[in-house]
Order: C-alpha cells, then structure tokens, then sequence
C-alpha cells in the first residue's frame, strides 16, 4: 500500500495512453467553446471519483490507490475554469466531495437541489468568498459486494478507517500526516468512539448488495 517517491515514473504505455486521450478531449471541449465564442459564460470542472490505479501509477505521496479509502484512493484534485468569476490560478483547500457538485451547480443555474441531497453548494469556496456552510464530517464506505467492506470518515484533518469489518479503527491527523503513515489511535480514544460512531450512524444498508 505505500507509495514509493522512485514509483512515480512508469512505463506503462497502455496508461500513457489513456491520459493522452484524456488531455486531447479536455483541448477539444475548450477550443469547441472558444470557437462558438461560449468559453467566457461556460463553467468547466474537470476532476475525477478516485486516485490512480497503483498497477499503473503512483499516487506518492499519498498512501494507496484505486479501491482503498486511504487518501491516495479518495484524495482528489479539481480544477474549475470560468473566466471573469474563478480567478485564474488561485487554490483553494476547502474540503468537499462529489455529492457536491449537484447542489453548487444548481445554485449557479438558480434551481433549488433537491431536499435529499447529503452535499452543500461550493459555489461561495470556488468563487472565493467564506464557505460558511460545512460538513460536520464526509463519509465513505466500499466493498459492499465483495466481502471485504471498508469505512472511512473525515472529520476536519482527522481521517478514520476501518479495512474490514470489526477490524481496528485506524486514525491519521491529515494536518501533519497526509500520507497516513503513523497511525495515533492509541493516543486518542476519544476520537476514535467518535468517529466510530459517525460511522454507525452513517452507514445505511443497500438491498442492491
């Protein structure tokens, strides 16, 4: 599961390729949209459900990959491009997931996102103004169908999580330790019957599995 920093090159051809697809299409939506002179009132979001397959790539420094909830597994970038609204090149480390995009891109199209949705609007952290509005923690679970099912929570920069069921909780502080290699939960019980407990709460059994 660790990802080595001499990991970070490859010669996977099959990958190279992929990413070469995905950089044409990206300049092929945007020159489409300079062409019919719709770039300036198009918003674009371009980001991605999960890190690196580790058979292909790396994810260092990040712990993980594709299928684990280590942050090398759910830690994404995004980046939104539109001009004259998000300023070009600014970062921002607002926190947020993908059950968000459908509330922030109604509020930008002025509807209303339906009452059931668990995500918040990010318009006010992408356009640079306060998010006031924030999560108490985001949740993730995987592996419903393959027996081996996995937990994990992000309460703030501290992140839990459970490999397989009545498996340990394991905590990480993201603040310092962003590659989850030390593994505190010794030292913070308190958290930990906290974040075990977000996860109870969280869970909800799909008859889909």
């Amino acid at each position: 599961y660790e990802a080595k920093p001499e990991a970070k090159h490859h010669n996977n051809t099959k990958y190279a390729a992929m990413v070469e697809s995905v950089d044409h299409s990206v300049r092929d939506v945007l020159a489409k949209l300079d062409e019919l002179k719709l770039a300036d009132e198009t918003i674009v979001l371009f980001f991605s459900d999960n890190g690196g397959y580790l058979g292909a790539t790396s994810n260092h420094p990040l712990r993980g990959g594709k299928g684990m909830l280590y942050e090398g597994g759910i830690r994404e970038p995004m980046i939104v491009r539109w001009p004259g609204n998000v300023p070009a090149g600014r970062k921002s480390d607002q926190v947020w997931a993908f059950w968000e995009v459908m509330p922030t891109l109604a509020e930008w199209a002025g509807a209303s996102a339906p009452k059931s949705t668990d995500g918040i609007s990010m318009a006010p952290a992408i356009l640079g103004r306060p998010q006031t509005k924030q999560h108490d923690y985001l949740y993730w679970d995987y592996g419903h169908s393959r027996g081996n099912f996995m937990q994990a929570i992000r309460m703030g920069d501290w992140k839990g999580i459970r490999n397989a069921p009545g498996a340990e909780l394991e905590l990480y502080d993201l603040a310092q330790d962003a590659a989850e290699t030390q593994n505190i939960a010794a030292k913070h019980p308190q958290i930990v019957k906290k974040i075990e407990q977000a996860m109870q709460d969280s869970f909800v059994a799909t008859p889909a599995y």
